[in-house]
């Protein structure tokens, strides 16, 4: 009934994954022998799946972690401690998942300042106020790209644009989680810096 927070995983797609933990490419990816290869091959081709499913370019540039939570986590995280860019600004808007709302509210206690947009009555982000909220002190915006609760397919290319245009420097992230497989996204003609999704909403499995 659910859907949008978990998903089952259909008997077929268990099959498919058995013998990847008994028998084929169970090895550490990231040693250099005959076992990690076979396993690093096996993670560029689902890359290299997803990759062309959300229009990504280069299928390096995606990373596999056990779920949503953590996705945004090290998304929200790396950014703001990663030393790269200024600023101490977190802009979202007000219907962000839990996870990245907790992960913000971790990131205040380091100094970080949270700014929410609110949303209309409709329950989409208002545009204006995100303009008026972006500065050049303004590390991170994050805007969901469709909301798990009211479902609403916020407008992240309109959003993308504005903060780009107040502050290049400005690092653009979004969660796709409850976009994947249901409503088209390019990132490759929504330019954001870093997106999210979780298998476990689309009849994957977890972790």
């Amino acid at each position: 009934m659910d859907f949008e927070n978990a998903s089952p995983v259909p008997d077929e797609v268990v099959s498919a994954m058995i013998p990847y933990f008994n028998r084929t490419a169970y090895g550490n990816p990231t040693l250099t022998h005959k076992l990690g290869w076979e396993a690093y091959d096996v993670i560029m081709e689902s890359a290299k799946k997803i990759a062309g499913f959300i229009g990504a370019r280069n299928p390096e540039e995606i990373n596999f972690t056990p779920g949503e939570t953590e996705a945004n986590n090290l998304a929200l995280m790396g950014t703001c401690f990663g030393g790269r860019r200024k600023g101490k600004k977190i802009v979202i808007s007000e219907i962000e998942p839990l996870s990245i709302i907790h992960v913000c509210q971790t990131l205040e206690k380091y100094g970080f300042k949270t700014v929410r947009i609110p949303v209309d009555g409709e329950g989409f982000i208002s545009i204006e106020m995100l303009e008026e909220a972006v500065d050049e002190e303004t590390l991170l915006v994050s805007v969901m790209a469709v909301n798990n609760e009211i479902g609403t397919v916020e407008p992240v290319k309109e959003a993308l644009e504005v903060v780009k245009d107040k502050n290049p420097e400005a690092v653009f992230h979004t969660d796709l989680s409850d976009a994947y497989g249901r409503v088209k996204f390019d990132v490759g003609k929504v330019e954001v810096d870093l997106a999210t999704i979780s298998s476990y909403k689309v009849l994957g499995p977890r972790g």
